[in-house]
């Protein structure tokens, strides 16, 4: 899972040191530099909050991979060096100390995301060293949703009973596709066998959730590939289903220029592609619980939406109210009131500020209080299929709106705008509607 869905981070470190770095932002024409006193403003203001509101989630940002995938759009780092990755846990535990004692002790976490990367590409006492951190920092309750990202090729039954008994509940995997021609373009091998080996060893050990998040738009996919890999999906039963575009970046991610843009699906054959998708997720008995999002019938989270009580992270969705999400770890995004952030994603730069007691935010966008009131309603959108039109004020805000609804996707009634099927078909745009509401996106 992420998101993500979960974790959804958009600038990618390739190297094979901690040294190499890129410049692309997350949030589109309105990123501007920020600093740690911005930062610190943020948090201070969510000191203050009624206890009430005392419940945060938190995502934690491991880049480290074996290997680069030719697909890759993450802050990933390509290291071998048991020392780096000790070195980079060294300064992710100072980074959280600097946010948790400034914070406060007393917030409870509702949601822990631990991304990469391929977080499970550490070995085992660097695993539970992270763990360890989590408890540290923050408040860790029985309630609290913790989730992990997984490579299903590094994971054996050891390691998932490990990761189970460190309090990890959820497994996310980020498949992209599982069927091997298509894999092969992307310089992946995970087998129908192995997946299944690997969903039923983490159900042994007690994994209560496996989310799988599979690709649209890949080189050489079609739509016969495309029913193949849900048809071996759906076998594995997974619990969770996210189904996410790619889109090729090769200016902004080098090792995408290995993939040739004329194998790419155009535009019209990508909503073929989701369409595709939906029809075997529909067929197989899921949900459609959000945008790109599928879950059993009997998933808690349909029965939270039922309730009004679904909301939507950057983290994916949750049924605790928690809008502020904590990210720790280079690259990793934070939302917080009335603030968007990115750290560093030059591992240099985010130890140095780190080190000097700083927090180490390079970017972001500074929000009016009406706009995150706004960027709030916008994700309810996403969860609750139905915003308050009274909700959405801002220039920017209502003009989406207004062009979404002479679009047909968004049907009105009674001063509430709801998520017709043909915006359920075409969300992915709706959110990249202008690059000027980028920061609308969750």
């Amino acid at each position: 899972m992420t998101e993500t869905s979960g974790s959804g981070i958009r600038t990618q470190v390739i190297g094979t040191d901690l040294s190499s770095k890129t410049t692309r932002g997350v949030f589109g024409g309105r990123e501007q530099a920020i600093d740690s006193a911005v930062y610190r403003g943020a948090i201070d203001r969510m000191a203050i909050l009624p206890s009430t509101d005392h419940k945060v989630a938190i995502y934690i940002h491991l880049p480290f991979c074996p290997t680069q995938c030719m697909s890759c759009d993450r802050v990933a780092v390509i290291t071998h060096s048991k020392a780096a990755i000790d070195d980079y846990l060294t300064t992710l535990d100072l980074e959280m100390s600097l946010v948790s004692k400034r914070l406060g002790r007393s917030w409870e976490l509702s949601q822990v995301l631990v991304g990469g990367g391929t977080p499970n590409y550490l070995a085992d006492a660097q695993l539970a060293r992270v763990a360890a951190m989590i408890e540290r920092h923050f408040e860790v309750t029985q309630d609290t949703r913790m989730a992990i990202e997984c490579n299903p090729s590094r994971t054996s039954q050891g390691q998932l009973a490990l990761i189970r008994g460190l309090g990890f509940k959820e497994l996310r995997f980020e498949m992209r596709e599982i069927d091997p021609l298509a894999q092969s373009a992307l310089g992946r091998s995970h087998s129908p066998e192995l997946l299944q080996d690997t969903a039923e060893n983490a159900r042994r050990s007690g994994i209560e959730r496996l989310s799988f998040e599979l690709a649209f738009g890949l080189p050489n996919q079609t739509r016969e590939s495309l029913r193949h890999s849900m048809s071996w999906l759906m076998e594995l039963g997974p619990d969770e289903v996210v189904c996410s575009e790619f889109v090729r970046q090769e200016q902004i991610f080098e090792n995408q220029r290995m993939l040739d843009p004329a194998s790419l699906p155009r535009l019209s054959e990508k909503m073929t592609l989701f369409s595709t998708m939906m029809d075997v997720l529909d067929e197989a008995g899921y949900v459609w619980l959000g945008p790109r999002t599928f879950v059993k019938a009997n998933d808690p989270l349909v029965t939270a939406r039922q309730d009004g009580m679904l909301f939507q992270n950057r983290l994916g969705y949750t049924s605790a109210l928690d809008h502020w999400v904590l990210g720790f770890g280079i690259g990793a995004v934070s939302e917080l009131p009335v603030l968007l952030a990115q750290n560093a994603t030059d591992v240099t730069d985010w130890r140095s500020a780190v080190l000097a007691g700083d927090h180490p935010a390079e970017s972001g966008v500074r929000l009016s209080l009406s706009e995150s009131r706004e960027r709030i309603a916008f994700a309810n959108l996403g969860a609750h299929l139905s915003v308050s039109i009274a909700d959405i004020t801002t220039p920017l805000g209502v003009d989406l709106v207004r062009r979404l609804i002479e679009a047909d996707l968004l049907s009105v009634s009674n001063e509430v705008a709801r998520l017709n099927e043909l915006g359920r078909q075409n969300w992915q745009y709706i959110v990249e509607a202008s690059e000027d509401l980028w920061w609308l996106a969750v």
